[in-house]
């Protein structure tokens, strides 16, 4: 009887040593979960304000863009009337000189936003890679078997 309790004793012993490794286990695995899930988050915001600020560029680059096709076709309609001659050729030749200019830096700006827009969509696919890299890691091939073992820990006793 003596022999058999003392198998009984160790033999919990040994099932509270299982469940006490296995609590730990699931702390951890806990533990992992959370910090995947801030990380996820954070990954999200992050992709959510690129897009915001791919959207905004998008924006200021199609105004650009209409800016510099209004500059330019007041740069051909200057030229028009400047290749017409006359008297008024000083004034027009200051018209055209205008338009040039007001053109060249409408299409610098474009160019610009256009650059910005290119960035800002760079932004954005890092954004998602980031967002897909912390979506592939799952703690389900650690959380099972922790979890299985705990369950397992409490039916034994």
């Amino acid at each position: 009887m003596k022999k058999k309790h003392a198998e009984l004793c160790a033999q919990i012993k040994e099932l509270e040593a299982e469940q006490a490794t296995a609590m730990a286990g699931n702390q951890q695995a806990s533990a992992s979960v959370s910090q995947q899930k801030e990380g996820m988050q954070a990954a999200e915001s992050e992709l959510s304000s690129a897009e915001a600020i791919s959207v905004k560029e998008s924006k200021e680059a199609a105004l650009a863009g209409d800016e510099a096709a209004a500059a330019k076709a007041r740069l051909a309609k200057a030229e028009q009337l400047k290749n017409g001659g006359g008297e008024q050729s000083a004034a027009l030749n200051a018209e055209v000189e205008k338009a040039k200019k007001e053109y060249e830096i409408a299409k610098e700006t474009y160019t610009k936003e256009a650059n910005d827009v290119k960035a800002a969509q760079k932004r954005v696919a890092q954004a998602k890679a980031e967002l897909a890299k912390w979506e592939t890691h799952s703690n389900a091939g650690v959380v099972a078997p922790t979890l299985l073992t705990l369950v397992l820990g409490f039916i034994t006793i």
